[in-house]
């Protein structure tokens, strides 16, 4: 199974789930720089990063859903 899924592109969604006593799902600056590190590791790699949600009580925050992923 594993060299069938290895045959085609990668795909990666990275999800941060923490809890702030808020509710506030909007992304820091913290979350924006993490986002690109790992969009840059995932070119190494050969890997997409499709989105990064941020996961909140009752509400999420997808980055490209919002515009805020760097398209490649």
């Amino acid at each position: 199974m594993l060299n069938k899924l290895c045959q085609y592109k990668r795909y990666f969604y990275t999800c941060t789930n923490l809890y702030y006593p808020s509710g506030n799902v909007i992304p820091s600056q913290q979350d924006m720089n993490f986002t690109k590190r790992i969009q840059k590791c995932g070119e190494m790699m050969g890997i997409t990063v499709l989105d990064h949600l941020i996961i909140g009580r009752k509400r999420y925050f997808s980055l490209r859903e919002e515009g805020m992923m760097e398209e490649k």
